[in-house]
């Protein structure tokens, strides 16, 4: 006899995996708190019913496939909340794409 699935609100859910994410973004290396995530799309992204669905490196870090280097900046506006680039960035454009992507209002 097959199970029959439950699917429970997010709100009820606890939160699959610990509090400390691992991000692989474009080959880059990140960890942060989930909370951190929580005003941007990858709050979504994390808060789906099958987190285990959500595609995985070799070393079970969360991969998305966006520009990593750009993304240490995205990491640091969430965390926060502004943003501070060095004299003569030269990827304001690409940043600006990054941050559409990621739907980051303030920075858009």
């Amino acid at each position: 006899m097959a199970m029959k699935e439950t699917i429970f609100p997010i709100s009820d859910m606890s939160f699959p995996f610990s509090d400390v994410v691992e991000l692989n973004v474009g080959g880059q290396v990140y960890m942060t708190k989930y909370s951190t995530l929580t005003e941007s799309t990858l709050h979504s992204m994390f808060s789906r019913n099958d987190v285990k669905d959500l595609p995985r490196d070799n070393r079970s870090r969360f991969f998305i496939d966006r520009e990593g280097f750009l993304f240490r900046y995205v990491l640091d506006n969430l965390r926060d909340k502004q943003l501070t680039l060095p004299d003569h960035f030269p990827q304001k454009e690409r940043l600006l794409r990054e941050a559409k992507y990621f739907q980051l209002g303030d920075l858009v």
